[in-house]
């Protein structure tokens, strides 16, 4: 009978207490603390009976993360947190700016082809003008061409009286040859007055004939020619009129002398002189009434011919001018239009027209600008028909020019309106847009279902659910109900199926289902318009959730001496109290020791598994060795879907240290309308041996499906008296009876579980 007590009392059985806003579940292996409902989900654990280190796990919340290159390993990263700025920068802000860019890019077209378009105008009013300088040219020239007429009529003018001087200087000359002969014959010296007549006579007939080599130009018409020597034969005729006078008062005095001597034979040839000189006076006068008016029109054809050759700049400086301004304005237009023709597509075409209406009118204008400057040149009679050519070829390319401007005005407008369309519904998709993150912290969890996992009368472990009760984040209002963390502590070790995972579950050891029934993608608000304006393609391969849990080790012997509790202790966050110094993390048979006593900016791979259902231990570790906490989880978890479908998906785990304490984030990919299952665990080592029960784990229920033969009383009996000697079996016997009045007392003074 004291056997059989002993046997009895040394099945372990687990043990609830409640303490003020914690409840403790205990084993003979594992000690495991939790808050009541209400509370943020918060688990601290230690050895049953050593609670020297004590080990504690938060679940801070859920990170919702878009990994933008899938190249990448698919863990959660603090850049890829699916904030609206990554929208921003992955989505919108390429097709904003895109949109700007085509917009600015339409104005800056728009304003440059208006700005071309007005210079045309000028350019036009400048050919205008040269036509109009043309038609002045030509007027002036037939001004000129009439006064050059009248030079020429004057001038043969001149050529009749100089021809007419020239017959009246020989009979002049004959006149006085004869007087003087017969002057001889009577012995009357003349010489006093043939010899300066002689003189007089000669210089006159020498200008005369200047004078008539110049009107005989004129006649030839080379006016211009002839009127560089104007000014000499107007000396010539002021200096032939002096010489007729001289002339005249020398024959006078000749005549006079004769007439006192009474000699008037030869007084009839002196006034013969006379009479010559008389008509060389009327005619040299009429020269001279010609040179004046030669001398009129000759400052009438400067006066033109300066008109002319100010027109002529004028045209010059016009045609310049137009081709100058095309120059600058066009080059800025086709450097411009170049600039912008990758961004606008829509109006390739007629940007590449407008380049080539930009050449015609360059090359319309370098045309007549060297013909007119080849014309003006060469003296060469201009035509209006050369401008009115180039005046219609600008004017037809403008009208084309005005077409183009318009079309890129629509399709300014086009962008615009795409534009505004496009921010208002970033405005809209901004003001939808909730926090990637769904803090545990700030919800409130309800505590259920806390039972006992029975094999048939034997009570083998507990299992209790926490349930997200309520989120006081309007945009998480989904997640209500929807998010659980079920757990089971055993006494013994199971072998747990879950959802066609088998995972063994060691009798020092916390079980966790982490469940998300429901959620609410953030993607889900960038289908419909937004996908199609902004190209938005979510692939499952780019988004995903990530759990989010704090870990540590404290030194509770330190926290003791401060007089910590132990959930004081746990919740701390000094450094000073941490145990642990780094994680040993063991996958397949390999460990890999990380530190954890730094402060990352940002998050590691720890594991992206590539094999189904690989397991990975994370040990707490000191600068001693390796402690006894650790966290476990199989890299996969389980999608259920309405239809009955499971699926297994990798789960790939990413983490950060933190002065001392670690976070880990459990990756999940994205399951649309599915509900996921995963299963860490947290514990402390301990033997391993065989799963005495096979448990099944499906929905809210936990049920031992299959478990070891037992081994029947009388065997046990007989394997322990083998064992040992009777004196010994009877001291232990004893013992174990004390131990069992104790714990009869004990049971008394607390409530068991089947009391809670």
């Amino acid at each position: 009978m004291l056997v059989l007590t002993y046997l009895q009392a040394a099945i372990p059985q687990p043990q609830i207490w409640s303490q003020g806003q914690w409840m403790l579940v205990k084993t003979d292996e594992i000690s495991v603390m939790f808050p009541t409902g209400g509370r943020k989900p918060i688990f601290i654990w230690w050895r049953t009976g050593d609670n020297a280190t004590i080990y504690v796990v938060h679940f801070k919340g859920i990170w919702e993360y878009f990994v933008l290159n899938i190249s990448e390993p698919r863990v959660f990263r603090n850049k890829y947190r699916f904030e609206y700025r990554l929208v921003n920068e992955t989505f919108v802000k390429p097709v904003l700016e895109k949109l700007a860019n085509k917009t600015k890019a339409l104005k800056n077209t728009e304003n440059k082809l208006k700005e071309y378009i007005d210079k045309l105008d000028e350019i036009k009013a400048n050919l205008t003008k040269i036509m109009n300088l043309i038609h002045e040219i030509k007027n002036k020239q037939l001004q000129c061409n009439k006064t050059e007429s009248e030079v020429i009529k004057e001038c043969e003018k001149i050529c009749q009286h100089a021809e007419t001087i020239r017959r009246c200087i020989e009979d002049y000359k004959r006149n006085m040859s004869i007087l003087e002969n017969f002057a001889l014959i009577k012995h009357v010296r003349l010489s006093d007055y043939i010899n300066p007549l002689s003189e007089y006579i000669d210089e006159l007939n020498e200008s005369i004939k200047e004078v008539l080599d110049f009107a005989t130009k004129v006649k030839e018409k080379k006016v211009w020619e002839a009127l560089k020597e104007f000014s000499e034969v107007e000396i010539k005729v002021n200096y032939m009129l002096s010489k007729c006078t001289e002339i005249k008062q020398t024959s006078m005095s000749l005549h006079n002398m004769l007439s006192r001597q009474h000699m008037q034979d030869l007084t009839a040839y002196s006034q013969k002189i006379l009479n010559v000189n008389s008509i060389l006076e009327d005619l040299l006068a009429k020269i001279s009434e010609t040179i004046v008016k030669i001398k009129q029109y000759k400052y009438e054809l400067m006066q033109l011919n300066e008109s002319i050759t100010q027109a002529k700049k004028s045209i010059m400086k016009q045609t310049k001018l137009a081709l100058y301004i095309e120059e600058v304005l066009g080059s800025s237009l086709t450097t411009e239009l170049g600039k912008w023709s990758k961004e606008l597509p829509e109006i390739n075409s007629e940007l590449n027209l407008s380049l080539e209406l930009r050449l015609n009118i360059k090359t319309a204008l370098s045309e007549l600008n060297q013909t007119l400057d080849f014309k003006l040149e060469k003296n060469i009679s201009t035509s209006e028909g050369d401008v009115q050519s180039c005046l219609i070829n600008i004017t037809a390319c403008k009208n084309k020019l005005e077409e183009v401007r318009n079309k890129v005005i629509s399709c300014l407008k086009e962008k615009e309106e795409e534009l505004k369309k496009a921010q208002e519904l970033c405005h809209e998709i901004y003001a939808k847009w909730r926090s990637p993150l769904l803090p545990f912290d700030s919800c409130t969890w309800r505590l259920v279902g806390i039972k006992e996992i029975k094999a048939g009368d034997k009570t083998i472990g507990v299992t209790f659910t926490y349930v997200l009760d309520r989120v006081n984040i309007p945009e998480y209002k989904f997640a209500e109900d929807n998010i659980l963390i079920r757990c089971r502590v055993y006494t013994v070790t199971v072998e747990e199926q879950v959802g066609g995972l088998n995972y063994t579950v060691s009798r020092a050891e916390l079980k966790i289902d982490f469940i998300i029934r429901k959620w609410i993608w953030l993607s889900e608000l960038l289908t419909g318009n937004f996908s199609k304006l902004f190209n938005a393609t979510i692939s499952p391969e780019n988004e995903g959730l990530a759990l989010w849990i704090t870990a540590a080790s404290i030194n509770y012997t330190i926290a003791a001496k401060r007089g910590l509790s132990i959930v004081d202790a746990a919740l701390t966050k000094q450094s000073n109290l941490v145990a642990s110094s780094s994680v040993v993390v063991s996958e397949k048979g390999a460990s890999t020791k990380l530190s954890v006593k730094g402060w990352d900016n940002d998050t590691k791979v720890l594991t992206a598994p590539r094999i189904p259902n690989l397991v990975v231990k994370v040990n707490f570790a000191s600068e001693a060795g390796v402690l006894e906490g650790f966290i476990k989880y199989i890299a996969s978890a389980k999608v259920s879907y309405s239809n009955g479908t499971v699926k297994i998906v990798p789960v790939s785990t990413s983490y950060m240290s933190a002065g001392g304490f670690f976070m880990v984030f459990f990756c999940y990919p994205y399951f649309n309308n599915g509900s996921l299952e995963h299963d860490p665990s947290i514990g402390v080592v301990t033997k391993e041996e065989k799963p005495k029960y096979t448990v099944l784990v499906a929905n809210e229920s936990t049920k031992v499906v299959s478990q070891e033969t037992e081994v029947s009383t009388e065997e046990k009996i007989t394997e322990f008296l083998k064992s040992s000697n009777i004196k010994t079996t009877v001291t232990i016997v004893l013992l174990a009876t004390i131990i069992a009045v104790l714990i009869l007392l004990i049971l008394k003074s607390r409530r068991t579980i089947n009391n809670i």
